[in-house]
C-alpha cells in the first residue's frame, strides 16, 4: 500500500474549508482556513523536494573517481 504525502491531507483539509465557507453565510474565516492549508501543503511539498534534492547531490559527490 503507498504511503499518503502529507501534504495531500493539507490540500484536502484546505478544499474542505473552502467548501465549508461557501455553503455557510456566517463563516467568513473559512476562505482564510481553506487557503492556509493549502498554502501549507504546499510549503511541505517544496520542503520535501529540496531535502530529497540536497540527498541526491550529496550522495553524487561522494564517488571517488
Amino acid at each position: 500500500m503507498k504511503k499518503i504525502n502529507p501534504s495531500y491531507l493539507f490540500y484536502f483539509a484546505g478544499i474542505l474549508w473552502l467548501f465549508a465557507g461557501m455553503i455557510s453565510e456566517n463563516m467568513r474565516w473559512g476562505y482564510a482556513l481553506g487557503f492556509a492549508f493549502i498554502a501549507l501543503g504546499i510549503a511541505m511539498r517544496i520542503k520535501k523536494s529540496t531535502l530529497e534534492n540536497s540527498k541526491e547531490e550529496t550522495t553524487t559527490d561522494n564517488n571517488p573517481l
